[in-house]
C-alpha cells in the first residue's frame, strides 16, 4: 500500500517551523531556544504547536458518463481535438478516460442539440470542461477565415483569468494553431515589447495583436468587457468579430443574484448586439455551485440561465453533477481494526476487510457531510485520540481501497499553520514555573517562564512582558509600557487585533526607527547587570524605586526607561530592537518546500501529485486544484500555488489525496 506519509509530513513542518523561528529570531540564550523549539515542534493539534490538528473531508466521486473520449471521437467529439487532448503535456486527458455524467450531458446538450448549458455541481466535478471542451470543438467545426472573436469566457476575477491560460495553452498547442486565444484584463500590455514576448500561433499577448487579428476565445472580465463595448481603441475587435460570437461563458453564475443578476443580462445584450450576434446563435454555458436540488430549484435555475441568455426555456438544459455513493455491500461486524496490518494489502483486499466495516461506513458518511479532524478518526476506532499514526494509515488504507472502479472513500485533507505574534515571558528570573530548558546549566536565560501568548501574569503571579532583542548581539530583553504617575506601574498588556501579513514587514530605516523609539518608545527590562536604574515590581504591577511596603512581594529588575540607552553591545544604541514575530509570509515560505517533499504523489505516478493550495484564512479553505481528487479529468503537473488573502487570521491550505 503507498501511504500519504501525512502524519510524518506534519511534524516534519512542525519541527522546520520551529527550527526556521530559533534560526531568524537568533536570541543569545541556548536556554531559551531549546525552550522555544520544544513549545513550537510537538505535534499538530497539541498547546504550542505552529499546525492544528488536520480535518478531513471526503472527496466526491462523480458518477461516470456512458462512454470513454475514443468512443466519443468522430461522433460527439472531433478526433483532433480527442487527440489533442491525449497528447498534451499539461492538462492531459486520455482517450480512454471516461467523463463524468454531468460533463457527457453537458456536451450533448450544447453540441448536439444546440441548447444553453447550465452546470450546477460541486468543487472538483470538472465544470471548465463542462463549456471548455464543446467551444474547442465548435471552433474547428466551423472555421472562420476572417478570424473574429467566437467566444467569451467572462471570469469574476483576475486570478480566476490567469487560471484557464495554461488549460488553454495545453489543449491549444495540439491542434497547431487553428484555435486562438487570448486573456484580456487591466494588465494585458499594449505591445508585445511591453509584454516582453510575442504572440504565439495559440496566444495573443498584447492589445496590438488582439485589435488587429482577434483570436477565436477571449477570456476576460466584466469591467473590460464594459471598456471593450465603449472604447474606441477597441472597436476593431468588434468590427471584425460580426458575426462570429457564438458561445459566452459565465463562470461563478450564483454570484449574480437581484440586481446584480439584471445588469449582468443587459450587459449580455450590448454584448450580442455589439458583435451582430442574435440570441438564438449564441449559447450561453454558465458554472454554479450547488444550489439546492429537486423540481421548484431546477425550474428556478432555468428561468435564471434562459433570462441571462435571452432564450425560451426550452432552449435551456440544466446539468446537475451527481455524486457516486459506492455500494458496500452487506454490512460486517463491528470487529476492532489492526491498522499495522493495512499496509502490505492491495487496493482489492482493502475494500473486503474495510468496506463492510461499519465504523467505515460511518466515518465516511460524517466525511461526506462535513469534515472530522485526524484525532477523531483517531477517537472513532480505537477511543484514543492520541492514536494519530494509526488513524492515518487507515486513512490512507480507505483510500486506496478499490473495487472495479469504485474508491471507497478518497480525500481531502485541510491543514491550519498559525502565526507567531510575539513570544512572552514572566520578568521574575526566579520564577518556579520555568521549563529545564531554561534552568539547566548554561542556558543564560535572564527572565522567568515563557508563554506563546500575551498573558497579564504569569502561573507565579508575577506580571509578564514582551520578549525582544537586540539585532546586533542578541541579547534578550522584555519590552514593557510604563504608566507615569503619583504611583507609576507597568502596563497590562493588551492583545490587540492585527494584520498578521504585517510582522514579515522589515523596517524602512532601522536607524530612523531607534531614533523614533527613544522619544516614545517604550521602556525595557533588562537582564540583571546591565546598565540602568534598579527597581521592584510588585505583582499589582505597580513599580517601586524606594524601599516597597513591608510585606508585599516584589521582583527587582533593572528598567531601561530609553531603549537607545542600552549597552549590551557596541551597535546597542544604534541598533533597532527585534521582537519574536512571524507572519503568514515567512511560514508558508519554509513549510510548502518541505511539505511538497515529503508527501508521497498517489500511486506514485507522474502527474499526479499531492496537490496543495494555499489559502490565508479559514472562510476559504478551497483546493486550487482538484484535479488530484477522486480521478477528475485534466490532470496538471505540480506547480507552485498562489496564495490570497482573507479576513481570517489563521493560515491553511489544502492537499487531496487519493487513489
Amino acid at each position: 500500500m503507498t501511504a500519504s506519509h501525512l502524519n510524518e509530513a506534519l511534524i516534519r513542518l512542525s519541527q522546520r517551523g520551529a527550527a526556521a523561528v530559533i534560526s531568524r529570531a537568533r536570541v543569545a540564550s541556548p536556554g531559551f531556544n531549546a525552550a522555544l523549539a520544544a513549545r513550537l515542534s510537538v505535534p499538530p493539534g497539541q498547546e504550542g504547536s505552529l499546525l492544528a490538528d488536520p480535518v478531513f473531508e471526503a472527496a466526491k466521486a462523480w458518477e461516470p458518463g456512458p462512454k470513454s473520449l475514443g468512443a466519443l471521437s468522430g461522433k460527439l467529439l472531433e478526433p483532433d481535438l480527442v487527440t489533442a487532448l491525449a497528447t498534451a503535456e499539461d492538462y492531459q486527458m486520455p482517450s480512454e478516460m471516461i467523463p463524468w455524467a454531468h460533463q457527457h450531458r453537458a456536451w450533448e446538450a450544447s453540441i448536439a442539440e444546440q441548447k444553453s448549458v447550465l452546470v450546477t455541481s460541486g468543487t472538483g466535478s470538472g465544470k471548465t470542461e463542462c463549456f471548455l471542451i464543446p467551444i474547442l470543438n465548435d471552433i474547428l467545426r466551423h472555421r472562420r477565415p476572417g478570424g473574429g472573436v467566437q467566444a467569451i469566457l467572462l471570469y469574476p476575477l483576475n486570478a480566476l483569468i490567469d487560471s484557464q491560460r495554461e488549460r488553454l495553452a495545453a489543449w491549444a498547442e495540439g491542434l497547431g494553431g487553428r484555435v486562438r486565444f487570448a486573456l484580456y484584463n487591466g494588465d494585458t500590455p499594449e505591445t508585445a515589447f511591453k509584454a516582453g514576448r510575442r504572440s504565439t500561433k495559440v496566444e495573443l499577448t498584447n492589445r496590438a495583436d488582439i485589435r488587429s487579428n482577434p483570436p477565436d476565445i477571449l477570456v476576460t472580465n466584466i469591467t473590460m468587457l464594459e471598456y471593450l463595448l465603449l472604447r474606441e481603441g477597441d472597436r476593431k475587435i468588434l468590427d471584425k468579430s460580426k458575426g462570429a460570437l457564438r458561445w459566452i461563458v459565465l463562470d461563478e453564475a450564483h454570484s449574480y443574484v437581484g440586481s446584480q443578476a439584471a445588469e449582468m443580462a443587459l450587459l449580455l445584450r450590448r454584448v450580442r448586439e455589439a458583435f451582430g450576434a442574435a440570441a438564438d446563435q449564441t449559447r450561453l454555458m454558465a458554472t454554479s455551485a450547488t444550489i439546492g436540488s429537486g423540481p421548484e430549484t431546477r425550474q428556478q435555475l432555468t428561468a435564471f440561465a434562459a433570462a441571462l441568455a435571452g432564450q425560451d426555456l426550452g432552449r435551456i438544459e440544466v446539468v446537475s453533477g451527481r455524486e457516486q455513493t459506492p455500494d458496500f455491500g452487506e454490512r460486517g461486524p463491528d470487529e476492532p481494526i489492526d491498522a499495522a496490518t493495512l499496509g502490505g494489502m492491495d487496493p482489492a483486499a482493502l475494500w473486503i476487510k474495510l468496506a463492510p466495516h461499519p465504523r467505515v461506513q460511518s466515518l465516511r458518511q460524517a466525511m461526506s457531510t462535513g469534515h472530522v479532524s485526524l484525532g477523531a478518526v483517531a477517537q472513532h476506532f480505537w477511543a484514543d485520540a492520541t492514536a494519530l499514526a494509526e488513524a492515518q494509515q487507515v486513512l490512507d488504507a480507505v483510500a486506496l481501497a478499490r473495487s472495479g472502479s469504485q474508491s471507497l472513500l478518497p480525500w481531502r485533507a485541510h491543514l491550519f499553520h498559525r502565526a507567531q505574534s510575539g513570544v512572552w515571558a514572566c520578568i521574575d528570573p526566579d520564577c518556579p514555573e520555568r521549563s529545564v530548558q531554561l534552568t539547566a546549566e548554561g542556558a543564560a536565560w535572564p527572565f522567568g517562564a515563557l508563554s506563546l501568548v500575551p498573558r497579564p501574569a504569569c502561573g507565579c503571579g508575577t506580571p509578564m512582558a514582551e520578549v525582544v532583542t537586540c539585532r546586533s548581539c542578541g541579547l534578550p530583553y522584555l519590552r514593557t509600557e510604563v504608566i507615569p504617575g503619583a504611583e507609576p506601574r507597568l502596563a497590562a498588556i493588551q492583545s490587540a487585533e492585527g494584520d498578521d501579513f504585517a510582522l514579515d514587514a522589515e523596517p524602512d530605516d532601522p536607524e530612523e526607527a531607534v531614533k523614533a523609539g527613544s522619544q516614545t518608545g517604550p521602556s525595557l527590562i533588562a537582564a540583571p547587570g546591565a546598565q540602568g536604574a534598579r527597581v521592584r515590581i510588585a505583582h499589582d504591577r505597580r513599580i517601586f524605586d524606594n524601599a516597597p511596603p513591608d510585606g508585599l512581594t516584589t521582583v527587582a529588575v533593572i528598567l531601561i526607561e530609553d531603549p537607545a540607552d542600552r549597552r549590551c553591545c557596541a551597535e546597542g544604541a544604534t541598533q533597532a530592537l527585534q521582537d519574536l514575530r512571524f507572519g503568514p509570509a515567512f511560514f508558508l515560505a519554509n513549510a510548502l518546500p518541505q511539505a511538497l517533499e515529503d508527501l508521497t504523489p498517489p500511486e506514485d505516478r507522474p502527474g499526479l501529485p499531492a496537490v496543495w493550495s494555499g489559502v490565508l484564512g479559514s472562510d476559504a479553505v478551497e483546493s486550487a486544484s482538484p484535479g488530484a481528487c477522486a480521478g477528475e479529468p485534466g490532470r496538471r503537473k505540480s506547480r507552485p500555488s498562489r496564495f490570497s488573502r482573507s479576513r481570517s487570521r489563521a493560515i491553511s491550505a489544502s492537499t487531496c489525496w487519493a487513489s
